[in-house]
């Protein structure tokens, strides 16, 4: 075998290689999802439980109080958050330089975040369009499991919080800050944006519960994962990602507890 047809081979074993990696990150940053999520939730529940609250007690509060439900997914978002920095320190690295979110963001980049809502928002459009022509079952219409019935006063706040604030924080750091920048360490930016891109649109197709798997709303946050990385590319800065998030589920908020 030619030296030139031997050094044509190297780089597809070394592709390979370099993709090993990117599958424990992949996979380890679905873990932390998750673990995030269970630990939060043990913790909250513990907490509830030492101030004397009972196993029923615990559960209707859950179900039906909204400072409860406030306070429960701080206790995950803050599990998640606290990960990740754990991690980052763990492995020598500044936890907020790393993230980037150690700039604000300037304002001259907020022209991108519109520019980026802009394309999401018709991107979605089109693509749910298309997919329910082109998919019988997909239910288009189907909504996301958010917890909340009809709310108003100071619960208003709570559910803001919960919604607008907590998650696009939280998920921009574990997706895009910690998941994203470090694949691009071993794969190149199209696979990891596919990779983090998956990873976030299954964390949200609903597993737990009664109601069929919310393959729409996969869809839809898989579309806004897309733009969440082309802004964060382009802005270099977390904060970015995280106000056309929080944005986002702001418009939803919006549409759904007070229009």
């Amino acid at each position: 075998m030619s030296k030139d047809s031997s050094s044509k081979k190297q780089p597809v074993f070394v592709g390979i290689y370099r993709f090993i990696p990117a599958i424990f990150i992949t996979l380890g940053s679905a873990i932390l999802f998750l673990a995030g999520q269970f630990i939060g939730i043990l913790l909250f529940t513990i907490v509830l439980s030492l101030l004397g609250m009972s196993p029923e007690e615990i559960s209707n509060s859950l179900s039906d109080s909204v400072p409860t439900k406030f306070v429960a997914v701080l206790f995950v978002e803050s599990i998640s958050v606290g990960m990740v920095i754990g991690l980052l320190k763990y492995a020598g690295e500044k936890p907020l330089r790393y993230l980037r979110v150690d700039k604000i963001l300037p304002k001259k980049d907020l022209k991108f975040v519109v520019a980026a809502y802009g394309l999401y928002f018709i991107s979605f459009v089109v693509i749910s369009t298309l997919g329910a022509v082109l998919i019988k079952n997909l239910d288009v219409d189907q909504q996301q499991q958010l917890g909340y019935g009809a709310v108003a006063g100071i619960d208003l706040v709570y559910v803001f919080i919960t919604l607008v604030v907590l998650p696009p924080v939280a998920e921009e750091i574990l997706f895009r800050g910690f998941m994203f920048q470090t694949l691009i360490g071993t794969v190149n930016i199209k696979i990891a944006t596919v990779l983090t891109s998956v990873v976030f649109a299954a964390a949200h197709l609903e597993f737990f519960g009664d109601n069929p798997l919310n393959w729409i709303a996969a869809i839809d946050t898989f579309v806004l994962s897309l733009f969440l990385i082309w802004l964060f590319q382009k802005t270099k800065n977390l904060w970015a990602p995280i106000l056309l998030h929080a944005f986002k589920n702001f418009i939803a908020f919006l549409v759904i507890f007070v229009i």
